[in-house]
Formats: structure tokens, sequence, C-alpha cells
């Protein structure tokens, strides 16, 4: 049975991106998106701030990098990846397609940036 690895995304960019270029001169553009949930039970809702790092690689990081700007909504197509370093594994979505929102939006505060899964 094969596995699957895709995800969606949807979110605000929180900071300006990242540009650089792999040994092989591929350009790729990190950045962080803030993605909120709103959760209610009976009586209270809360609300789930969750930072997720999202990484874009060459044709894709061409066109859309001039367009991630902070407050810029988005929805993010991609699969998972890990990276192990001395510092941990880190986990981030490799997106292979970014649509644009036309409305931007000021988050009130950016949250302290914590891994958004935890790698066991």
């Amino acid at each position: 049975m094969n596995s699957l690895n895709s995800v969606l995304l949807e979110g605000t960019v929180i900071a300006d991106p990242v540009t650089g270029k792999q040994a092989d001169g591929t350009l790729f553009v990190s950045f962080d998106i803030l993605s909120v949930r709103h959760l209610r039970t009976q009586d209270t809702q809360t609300t789930q701030e969750l930072v997720f790092p999202v990484r874009v690689f060459g044709r894709t990081a061409e066109s859309s990098r001039s367009m991630l700007v902070p407050g810029r909504g988005l929805r993010a197509v991609g699969r998972l990846s890990q990276e192990t370093t001395i510092q941990g594994t880190t986990t981030h979505l490799v997106a292979e397609a970014i649509e644009f929102k036309s409305k931007f939006d000021t988050p009130a505060a950016t949250p302290a940036r914590e891994p958004a899964l935890a790698i066991s």
C-alpha cells in the first residue's frame, strides 16, 4: 500500500520571506504562516494559533516571492518534509502550489516561534 503525504494549509504570512539557493542553484523561498482555528464548545470559545514553516522551490518560488508579504493570506498545497540538524528535527511544508487571497490581514501579535508539530 502506498502512503499519502498531502497537506493543504490556509493562513497568513507573518514575516518577510527568506530567499536562497540550493547547492544545485535551485531558488527557494522560506516563510512562516499563521493559521488560526476558532473552537467552540457549549459555553466557551477558544482560539488556537499555530505557526507553520513553508518552503517553495523553483518556478513556484520565482513566481510567488514578490507576493509573500506579511499580512497576505494564502492557501498552500504540498507535502510534509523533515530535516534533521544538530539542533533537532524540524518539519515544514514543501508547497507545490500557492493560491493568494486578495485580502490582507494584520495579525494582532505574532506568536512566539514554536514548532507546530512535535516529532518524537
